[in-house]
């Protein structure tokens, strides 16, 4: 039985690849190809899949706070989930399975994740797109401040923990490269220049069918526009992003907040968050040259390679950077914007 396991990155495009599957489930089965997502109902289906690995000392997310008291408990439904897999697998037997994790990036011993495949199927595929550092850690300020972090705790590009190249490394070594798909998140990198189609097509090809062009989902998981996300930094001062549960009424009114953010017309189109040539983006791609080297000289020789930081670059100190970096994020508040964002956040009952 042959599995391919989309592992992300995260903030590559994973949602919009999960919706796609889901879209298109019918016309995969067609092909023989299950399109497998574990069950929503009480989270986001990549962390269920990738729970089953989580340490007991990992706090509570947020939106987890909704539907678990305890770590243990999200073990337990992601194990749950992991059983409903096999069985539905050994009874539909398909020529080929698709699963989309991107949280699964974040397991440091890969192998845990591949004896898990294992128990299931005998042909393991890892398919990967990776982003530009400093765009990756743009995405995930943006994220992270959606999730409830205040500016402190916002990580440095220096300190920011990028989707760790030691993870393909690690998959490359146990696999071969054979078993091995890895792409350049950039759209001139892509397949007609589009996600789906070049996720498609890599999934026609493991399973060894033609696939029809599937459709395409509405873009997801939209970040918010930037004087949005500025003002949401402001509010989360006095917000606990990491909690025992308890709160639940407040990440339900959050949530909703959040959402009707996302969603409304009056701020669709405006800016979001832009680093450009900025000092914050170079920073990033420092960070991360090891990380870049290696996948322009293992996997992107044939591709478009990521954009490296300058030879010689000088590195601030910690508190100079944030500073920076401070500064950065209130340049992005366009004071015209703000009086919109409160029209949508402040709602008469």
């Amino acid at each position: 039985m042959k599995v391919l396991l989309h592992i992300g990155s995260p903030k590559a495009g994973s949602t919009t690849i999960q919706a796609a599957l889901k879209l298109n489930r019918d016309r995969l089965a067609e092909s023989g190809v299950l399109a497998w997502q574990p069950n929503s109902s009480k989270g986001p289906p990549a962390r269920v899949l990738a729970n089953r690995f989580a340490p007991p000392q990992r706090p509570l997310l947020p939106v987890e706070r909704l539907h678990f008291s305890t770590r243990e408990e999200t073990v337990e439904w992601s194990l749950e989930n992991w059983r409903a897999l096999s069985a539905l697998v050994k009874e539909r037997k398909p020529a080929l399975t698709v699963l989309s994790s991107e949280s699964l990036f974040a397991v440091k011993r890969v192998k845990r994740v591949l004896d898990a495949l294992y128990e299931t199927f005998s042909d393991v595929t890892i398919l990967a797109y990776i982003r530009d550092p400093a765009e990756q850690y743009k995405s995930s300020l943006d994220q992270v401040i959606r999730d409830g972090a205040r500016f402190s705790k916002l990580a440095l590009p220096t300190d920011f923990h990028f989707p760790p190249h030691a993870t393909i490394r690690a998959y490359h070594d146990i696999l071969g490269k054979e078993r091995m798909i890895v792409r350049n998140f950039d759209r001139r990198n892509l397949a007609e220049g589009d996600l789906i189609t070049d996720f498609f097509g890599h999934v026609a090809q493991v399973a060894g069918t033609e696939i029809a062009a599937p459709e395409t989902p509405p873009r997801a998981n939209e970040s918010l526009c930037a004087s949005a996300t500025m003002w949401l930094l402001g509010v989360n001062e006095i917000f606990n992003r990491f909690s025992t549960g308890g709160d639940r009424d407040l990440i339900k009114r959050r949530i909703e907040l959040v959402r009707r953010l996302r969603r409304s017309r009056a701020l669709t189109g405006l800016p979001k968050l832009s680093l450009g040539n900025s000092d914050v983006a170079l920073w990033a791609r420092d960070a991360e040259r090891a990380g870049i080297e290696y996948y322009n000289t293992v996997f992107f020789h044939d591709q478009i390679a990521l954009e490296t930081a300058p030879v010689g670059l000088t590195l601030p100190e910690p508190d100079e950077m944030r500073r920076s970096l401070h500064e950065w994020l209130i340049s992005q508040a366009v004071p015209e914007h703000l009086p919109l964002v409160l029209r949508e956040a402040i709602k008469p009952e």
